[in-house]
Parts: C-alpha cells; structure tokens; sequence
C-alpha cells in the first residue's frame, strides 16, 4: 500500500509515513499530525489494517499492539478510539480526506460522521476535479468479519491491485476515483468471499475525489480491463472463442504470450480462490461421510460453521448440500440389498454402501475395481481392447466438454466420464493382465481426475506397471514424469522425460517439460538446449501452437 501511495505514476503522495504494530499513543499522535498540519488542497489518506474492536455501547476501537483485555473486557485506554480519529479529521483544513479500513467492525465508522452510504448511480466525473469531502472505505459492514490469508488482507490486494495495475481506471481518463477504487476492490473482493460486503461512505461527493493516476495507453493495462470484462460475464471462466479473441487482443497490443498469460493468471485469482473454497466445503461432506452414513445434528452445524469460516454464503454452496443431504435421505429409505454375481456366485452389497461409494467419486473405482474385475456384464465388448478404446473415447469426451488450462495450474475435467474411462480400463486389465496400454491409460485417467496425492501415486503405480510390461513405453515415461513432478520429485520427473526421449527421440513435449524444470533449477544452458530442440521438433511435425511459441520464449527469457 505504501508503495503504489508514494509512487510517482501512481498515488504521488509527497509523504507516506508507514507505523508497523504502533503502541496507542504513537498511533494516535500519528492521526492527529497528519490531519492537523493539512492545507485546504491537500489529499489525506489514513489506511488502517488490523483489529477492529466494538464494545457494548457500539464505539469502535482500533487495536494497537499494546491493546489488552481483562476478564474478557477491553481496557480502552489501550486501544485508539474512532471517535477521537473523526474528531481530528472534522478539526482539520482539508477538504479531501479518504479513509482506508482493513479491519472488522470497521462499517461502523461512518455511523458517527453523518455520511451516507453511496449508491450505485451514475457519476459525471468532468468538471468536479476540485470536489471536495470525505470518504470511508471498508472491507466489510460493521457485523461482517474481514478476511485475510497469507498475503494480508483480501480487500487490501484488490485496492493495492486496482492502483498499481491501473485496472481501477474504468473510464480511462487517467483517474482512479474513490468511487473506482471501491468498486473494483469490492468486485474482486466478492469474487473470492462471497460474504464480505465492502462498503463505501461519503461525506460531500467524497466519491469524486481523485487518488491516484493510471496510465491510459499501457498495453498490459488495456489487455488486463478486458480479460477483466469476460471473466466478469461467464464467472471466470472463458470460451473457447474469446480466447482466441483474447490471443488476437494480445497480438494487436504487442504483449508476448507469457505476459497475456500472467495478466489472466492475476485476474482469475479470485475466480479459483472461491472454487478451491467451494472444494474445501465439499470436502468435509466427504470426510464425515467416510465416517458415518448418517450425519448427526451437531456435525451438520459443523459444516455449517466451516462453511461461514470459509466466507461463502448458502447459496454458494446450495447444490452441494442439497447433493449430499439429498444421498443422505435416500440411503435411510433404502435397505434392501444388492446382489452381485461373482464367477458364478452371488454376495450381497447394501444399498448405504453403494450410495456412500457414490457420493465418494473416485473411491467407487478404487474401492470395487477389484470386484468389478471379477465379472462380466453381458453388454460389455469381449476384448481388452475393447474396452481400451471406450475408455478413450470416455477421456477424450471429458476433454473435450471441459475448460483446460495448464497454464494456470488447473486441469477441470469431467470427472463423471474420467470415473467410467476407469472402469473401462479395469475390465481391460481382467480381460489382459499383460496390457501395458490399459495399465498406462488407467494410470494417465487417475492422474487427470484429482490433484489428490495418494491418487497421484496410484496413477504412478499404474505407469510402473506399464513400464513393467513395456520397457520403452515413451508415453508412460512422461506421464509418471508429469507426476512425479506434481508430487514434487522434479530430478526424478527429469529422469523420466529423459528416458521418454531416449525412447522417442522426437517427442517435443518430453524436451519442453524437462526444460521448463531445468530452467527452475537453474540450469539456463541446458534448459536453452531443451527449448531450441523441443522449438525445432514442434516446427518439423507442423504444431506450431501454444508450445512452440512459448519454447521461443522461453529460450528468449533464459537469454537476457
């Protein structure tokens, strides 16, 4: 925050003074300096990121790092108390003062300074440079908790983010408002909590006031405001066409393909912030379900309360309750087991067991496959090959119908489809227990389904078994690389795609993953070698998309 304030292009405030963890008197000395010594055209900020404490009588305090409570009671003369900060900003010759809260309880702030909350219409920013008021940022209303993860506090990143990145310039006449700023921060704020309600309160069309500038013809800035819009429409998620728009904007503005990708990388933050939360909830319904078909009361209210940690609100989460208590009540109402014929013998499965296999996804394969590579079904394929081939085109279809992006860590799938690619693959394997395709294709399903461990190393095991079978098995050496890297073993990846190479001495791919891994041990040289024959293959089999392009400049970036 001190940074983009201080910044000659950005914020250009003339003094930035920044109080880590201050004791009481030292922060409110502070306070009242910067407002008493203020001139009538000077913008004052005073940006808070803490504690926000809010006693019976409903005053705010704000916790210093002297601030105590006994018996549960705070001792107000260790804290600062917001009445004494509105006292000094109402006693000051500035006519532009901008409050930044970072705190819980902070909406209650502006109850005692007569300012209204603003709403959202639209504002003629022409004309009223010289406006003058004050205005109140919060992260959050005065009932609602602010969150903060390993980077300080979510609503601070996006406020930071909007100056710095020039983003919060929705107009583009070079200005980032009070009313931008907000805006921006709130939007991408509630992009990754829900719940949190940043707030904004003005005094005398504070929302006008000007504070910081942003440049208007900056091509990174431009390409960002429009990946901005589209991830707004389809909730960060992109069609396969506006990529391609997206890849033309890309060209015309003259950034490289990595920079485009850091751009979308930064912008869909929140986006995957929100589902990895939305996975975490889910989760804990599997958790407990491993360990009772029958949720008691009190673990739902658990899972309640998990869920207000995480931020997310009820409808946030609505489809996956309603699945879950949904296989919860249909489990209590069936009891009649099923019978399953095993070589010409019959043993009975439950139906509860049945159901919390499916509720689990994966486990169902893993848990039965050894069940299920024990029978025939009548309209199953008779060879293993076969079978091979309706698990691929099972894989190629949760391929096809899903949004992949590895560029940003993620790979989606339908894991609907992966599920049954599996089952297909164990029939191959009871049909031929020697089938190095089936085991590897098994294993590669495994390893696209989850980014859980103990599934990664199962896939591994599948590729071992492949390579057991096989020797040279290129592809099983690449894939066992891919996840061995996933599992954090990058020498043994390395290995790996070396041994795909000496397989195949024309596999692309092979150079470009082990040059990518050797350009993050450092290795430049020996990475410069990967990319230029990983480059010089693509251009041979005529794949000049995405990984020739990024092998140039990968090779471009090692050379600086």
């Amino acid at each position: 925050m001190a940074g983009v304030l201080q910044h000659p292009e950005m914020g250009r405030f003339d003094r930035v003074d920044l109080l880590e963890n201050p004791g009481r008197m030292d922060m409110e000395r502070a306070i009242e300096s910067i407002f008493s010594g203020g001139q009538p055209n000077d913008l004052i900020l005073l940006y808070f990121s803490g504690h926000g404490i809010k006693e019976e009588d409903d005053s705010l305090y704000f916790a210093t790092r002297e601030t105590i409570f006994e018996n549960g009671k705070l001792i107000t003369t260790t804290a600062v108390e917001t009445r004494i900060v509105q006292r000094f900003m109402s006693k000051s010759r500035s006519k532009q003062q901008v409050l930044i809260l970072d705190c819980c309880f902070n909406g209650a702030f502006a109850e005692g300074m007569t300012a209204r909350k603003l709403t959202p219409v639209p504002v003629d920013i022409s004309g009223q440079l010289s406006a003058e008021g004050r205005a109140v940022l919060t992260s959050s209303t005065d009932t609602q908790s602010s969150f903060e993860d390993k980077d300080g506090g979510i609503y601070t990143r996006y406020i930071v983010e909007g100056i710095e990145k020039g983003a919060a310039d929705t107009n583009n006449d070079g200005w980032i408002t009070v009313d931008e700023l907000h805006k921006f921060a709130q939007g991408k704020t509630q992009e990754a909590k829900p719940a949190m309600k940043p707030e904004i309160y003005t005094v005398r069309e504070g929302y006008d006031i000007q504070l910081a500038m942003a440049k208007v013809d900056d091509p990174k800035v431009r390409y960002r405001k429009e990946v901005e819009r589209l991830a707004k429409r389809q909730n960060g998620e992109f069609s396969a066409l506006q990529l391609k728009g997206l890849d033309e904007q890309r060209k015309t503005l003259g950034l490289t393909d990595e920079k485009a990708e850091n751009i979308r990388f930064e912008v869909l933050k929140p986006y995957r912030e929100f589902e990895e939360k939305r996975q975490r909830y889910e989760h804990e319904w599997i958790e407990a379900l491993q360990q009772e078909t029958l949720l008691t009361d009190d673990k739902l209210e658990d899972i309640e309360y998990f869920r207000q940690s995480l931020g997310l609100r009820e409808t946030d989460v609505e489809d996956i309750r309603t699945q879950y208590l949904a296989a919860i009540h249909e489990s209590k109402h069936q009891t009649s087991p099923i019978n399953v014929s095993i070589n010409g013998s019959y043993i009975s499965i439950p139906d509860d067991l049945i159901g919390r296999f499916m509720l689990l996804g994966l486990p169902l394969f893993i848990g039965l496959s050894a069940i299920w590579a024990n029978y025939d079904f009548p309209y199953f394929p008779t060879t293993a090959t076969d079978f091979v081939k309706r698990g691929d085109a099972l894989v190629k279809k949760a391929k096809d119908y899903s949004w992949i992006n590895s560029h940003y860590g993620q790979n989606l799938y339908d894991e609907q489809e992966l599920l049954e690619a599996i089952g297909e693959y164990n029939q191959a394997i009871k049909k031929d227990p020697k089938s190095a395709e089936a085991y590897y294709k098994r294993g590669y399903a495994r390893y696209l389904i989850t980014s859980d461990k103990q599934i990664k190393q199962i896939a591994i095991e599948d590729f071992n078994k492949a390579l057991e079978l096989t020797p040279n098995y290129a592809e099983a050496y690449y894939a066992r690389g891919g996840a061995r890297y996933d599992l954090g073993d990058k020498k043994g990846a390395i290995d790996d795609f070396s041994k795909a190479i000496s397989s195949n001495a024309d596999y692309a791919d092979a150079y470009f993953r082990r040059g990518l891994i050797k350009a993050e041990l450092g290795a430049k040289q020996e990475a410069i070698r990967d990319f230029r024959q990983a480059s010089e293959l693509y251009q041979q089999q005529g794949n000049t998309g995405d990984y020739y392009e990024r092998s140039r400049e990968k090779i471009l970036e090692l050379q600086q």
